[in-house]
């Protein structure tokens, strides 16, 4: 069974605006299967805090689009049209950021 990870926005002095928790960020994503190749995702610590910034949210939305595409509509590509659409609000909103919270 996948672990998700809550998915914070923060602004620039760490207060949260929004949250994602459930599913949150599916573990399943860090693996190489899904992260080989990519610029943001294969970055992401599933022990420990990842940050991004606004040029880089942008990019980890369409690497998560490609894998969607790829897993289809099932238990992964729920979770991921989930947290694609958490990351569209985000996007574009300056001094903010998205912090996956690791173990």
């Amino acid at each position: 069974m996948a672990v998700g990870h809550a998915v914070l926005w923060q602004d620039e002095n760490g207060v949260e605006l929004s949250s994602f928790v459930e599913p949150g960020f599916d573990t399943r994503l860090t693996q190489p299967d899904w992260a080989d190749g990519t610029v943001c995702l294969r970055f992401v610590d599933p022990y420990g805090d990842t940050v991004f910034n606004q040029l880089q949210i942008p990019v980890l939305i369409r690497e998560l689009e490609a894998v969607a595409a790829r897993v289809g509509a099932g238990d992964l590509g729920g979770s991921v049209a989930r947290l694609i659409a958490f990351l569209r609000q985000c996007d574009e909103q300056d001094h903010t950021y998205v912090k996956v919270i690791g173990d």
